[in-house]
């Protein structure tokens, strides 16, 4: 049987950036040099941890990292990145983070990348949730500097000015801060800030996708409005262009995207095999996202 996660593939989000420095206190910046410019906030109330540079931990971190396959050189991470911690009691999907330097001449150029897993929905005897990308009691590192982040399979976008003179700007920076913007765990619960409506452009995605697959279901039983749709959908454009400024464009770009994957891969397999895959995300139930207030 061929999977419906073969038929689909992943897009990353992307929004207006503007300057932003989350309030709250920072972590503790002990050290010297380079690594007391580092300022972290996360989201403390919810168990998500950033541990930068100067924090105890990150040496250990940096160690752990260093046994993973396929994990970046550790001169790499120490260099330039910070590591989320999930302390949570749930695993988390998704989640956007944002950089924000301050140059020597009192400029601030503001970076927002985000990350997430397949946003599959998995039911393996368990309440059924989504695909997890850090998991309880797990970290990550994230580099401005590397929007693949070596091993980790999340998508990353990095936005706002600076292109290919991140790594210049950092090592001029005479401070960065790094904040948690939004966090979205497995249960489809999620917290933070959202100053990017991270939100609203996951629920986009996550729905295009479920309506998107109940819509083949009905081409698939003859319905001849919903093939009328889906072709139509398979042979859009607008998927490749990449400017998501909106919700709803970005549910259409995702279904126009996973339509005409799916259609090609139809070619290939036939209706018997995507009937099956089907089948099995329908017998899921949907993913109803919940935005948590922020204190």
């Amino acid at each position: 049987m061929i999977r419906m996660a073969g038929y689909l593939v992943g897009i990353a989000s992307a929004a207006a950036v503007t300057v932003f420095v989350l309030g709250g206190i920072p972590n503790r910046k002990e050290g010297d040099g380079n690594l007391s410019k580092i300022e972290t906030t996360g989201l403390a109330a919810h168990g998500v941890e950033i541990v930068g540079p100067a924090d105890a931990s990150f040496k250990t971190l940096v160690s752990e990292q260093a046994q993973t396959k396929g994990s970046p050189n550790p001169a790499a991470l120490k260099s330039s990145s910070v590591f989320i911690v999930n302390r949570s009691r749930l695993a988390i999907a998704a989640l956007n983070i944002n950089w924000e330097l301050s140059l020597p001449d009192g400029t601030k150029v503001s970076h927002a990348t985000a990350y997430k897993s397949g946003l599959g929905v998995v039911s393996d005897g368990d309440s059924p949730h989504l695909m997890d990308y850090i998991a309880r009691n797990g970290s990550r590192p994230f580099s401005l500097l590397d929007s693949s982040n070596g091993a980790n399979p999340g998508i990353g976008t990095s936005m706002g000015g600076g292109g290919n003179n991140k790594a210049r700007q950092l090592s001029e920076a005479v401070k960065v801060t790094v904040s948690v913007d939004g966090v979205l765990f497995v249960d489809g619960t999620f917290v933070g800030p959202d100053t990017k409506d991270f939100f609203g452009l996951l629920k986009a995605e996550i729905d295009a996708r479920r309506d998107l697959v109940e819509d083949i279901a009905q081409m698939l039983d003859g319905d001849a409005e919903a093939t009328k749709r889906f072709e139509l959908m398979a042979n859009a454009k607008s998927h490749d262009n990449q400017d998501q400024s909106g919700n709803n464009s970005y549910y259409n770009m995702i279904k126009e995207t996973q339509a005409s994957v799916i259609s090609a891969r139809r070619k290939r397999f036939g209706d018997k095999a995507l009937l099956e895959a089907v089948k099995v995300e329908l017998s899921k139930p949907r993913m109803n996202l919940r935005k948590l207030q922020s204190n």
